[in-house]
């Protein structure tokens, strides 16, 4: 890295003014071929990445030292050493690593990532930061167990890949009823679960009812109403599980405040959402 890209990373990396995705945007390139960085970044939380900037999520780790931090900093208030978790759509372990540090060597991170180059590079970030309580799945959990055929490209922002089932597809993704995996690992205890899978959501807390009835985690998980119609669900699906089966409060996450609701209806866009047992 030469001396000019070294001033503007620091300058993106502290500036705390507004404005500064903007300015990060203008001061280091993101998904250019021509004008990529690579190498090992850490972020401000320590936790060492393997970054490419042709990749979006990557590209902030590097040009920020975070990505989602509002919900890395509230994960912190509901797990401690010793926990058992669930990242459910690790990606390249952005969560994991940072819930791997929470919990501690006595606890235990579960990270599901079905896509194999994705999986590959959670493993490297695993090795990288010796952290040895994750446990990567190479499963995707649904509400019902089988398999399917998919197409993957990595394009810059790998953290809106979706599971589509296409009978071309070279990757074959097995999918698992969260319960039956659960049940399999005699999980005796369960704080949290950390949900992205881009509008698949609603499967994967289907696949989990008896899961979540039982240990009445902490949910972390991405309501994007442009994707939801990719699994077939609604709103209205939301409202029943959550409200009716779950009875969970749920809060909106925003730059500095959680926000409570209670009906999906009002969303238009992607929101993050935590949810808690009443």
């Amino acid at each position: 890295m030469n001396k000019i890209a070294k001033i503007k990373l620091l300058l993106s990396r502290n500036w705390n003014l507004p404005l500064k995705e903007r300015l990060t945007k203008h001061l280091v390139s993101v998904g250019k071929a021509k004008k990529f960085i690579s190498g090992i970044t850490y972020t401000d939380r320590g936790i060492l990445f393997n970054f490419d900037t042709r990749n979006y999520i990557e590209y902030k780790l590097f040009a920020e030292g975070y990505y989602e931090k509002e919900v890395t900093l509230l994960m912190q208030n509901y797990v401690e050493p010793g926990d058992t978790v669930m990242d459910i759509g690790a990606n390249i372990g952005v969560h994991s690593l940072n819930l791997s540090k929470m919990v501690g060597t006595s606890g235990k991170v579960y990270a599901f990532e079905p896509i194999p180059f994705l999986r590959e590079k959670l493993e490297e970030n695993r090795i990288l930061n010796r952290f040895t309580n994750i446990s990567i799945q190479p499963i995707a959990l649904s509400d019902a167990n089988y398999a399917i055929k998919t197409a993957f490209g990595q394009n810059a922002n790998n953290g809106t890949f979706f599971i589509e089932n296409d009978a071309t597809g070279e990757t074959e993704i097995k999918c698992v009823k969260g319960d039956d995996w659960v049940n399999e690992q005699q999980l005796d205890s369960l704080k949290l679960i950390k949900i992205d899978v881009e509008g698949f959501e609603y499967k994967v807390l289907s696949g989990l009812k008896n899961t979540i009835r039982k240990f009445k985690p902490v949910l972390f998980f991405e309501y994007d109403t442009n994707y939801i119609t990719r699994a077939e669900s609604t709103p209205a699906d939301f409202n029943r599980i959550f409200f009716e089966e779950f009875h969970y409060k749920l809060y909106v996450i925003d730059k500095c405040t959680l926000t409570p609701f209670t009906d999906f209806n009002q969303f238009s866009g992607m929101v993050e959402i935590l949810g808690l047992p009443a």
